[in-house]
């Protein structure tokens, strides 16, 4: 019995010892989870376009990382994953400015656009809802300019938080152009489809005029 309980002894201290160490080693789900996102972020944003080498690194680690994971690298995993956020965020930091001057591009000519086609009488509140965007675009735009003109003085002195809050203004900026966008090409639509409407009423009206 003393045999027993003398191997019994430092088997469960081992079995313990063990659990131990794959409890303080967890599966890195979140640091693979805001990889991800970030990545998907970096190419919502053209990064392919602005910032290829960075998007291909993350991505490469990124898949390193899970090949880690299932090889039980949990450590391994989780710093490897923390890596390819950061390469992704650096890939966003590269290519968010000149992908954003693009839509703010865009969200001007599609409401030059729309304007053409009298949509500020045709379509009027698709028109003005289009210009309101824009301009609370161009006014996070301005913004995120600043932001990062100032974090640019600093060097390499950027902290985590000033580069998140320069992207969170930077992508503002985008979908408040993004949604000028839509609302333009809507006014746009519309007012088209009204002018039509005009010119086929009014050619009804010539042609009962010239019946009388």
């Amino acid at each position: 019995m003393g045999n027993i309980a003398s191997f019994l002894k430092p088997a469960m201290v081992g079995a313990l010892a063990l659990f131990v160490m794959q409890c303080a080693s967890t599966a890195p789900v979140k640091e693979l989870s805001d990889a991800r996102q970030e990545i998907a972020l970096a190419e919502q944003e053209d990064a392919k376009k602005h910032a290829s080498d960075e998007l291909d690194a993350a991505v490469s680690s990124l898949k390193e990382a899970h090949d880690q994971l299932a090889a039980g690298e949990n450590d391994t995993a989780k710093a490897t994953a923390l890596a390819a956020d950061a390469t992704a965020t650096k890939a966003r930091l590269d290519s968010v400015g000149p992908f954003t001057a693009d839509m703010q591009e865009k969200a001007e000519e599609l409401i030059a656009s729309a304007d053409e086609a009298y949509a500020e009488k045709l379509a009027t509140d698709d028109f003005e809802s289009a210009k309101l965007l824009k301009e609370k675009g161009d006014d996070e735009h301005a913004k995120a300019k600043d932001a990062s003109s100032s974090a640019a003085d600093q060097g390499d002195g950027m902290t985590a938080l000033e580069s998140g809050n320069i992207l969170d203004q930077y992508r503002s900026a985008y979908l408040n152009y993004q949604q000028s966008q839509d609302a333009a090409a809507k006014a746009r639509a519309t007012a088209l489809a009204q002018k039509d409407q005009l010119l086929s009423s009014l050619s009804g009206a010539e042609s009962i005029l010239e019946k009388a």
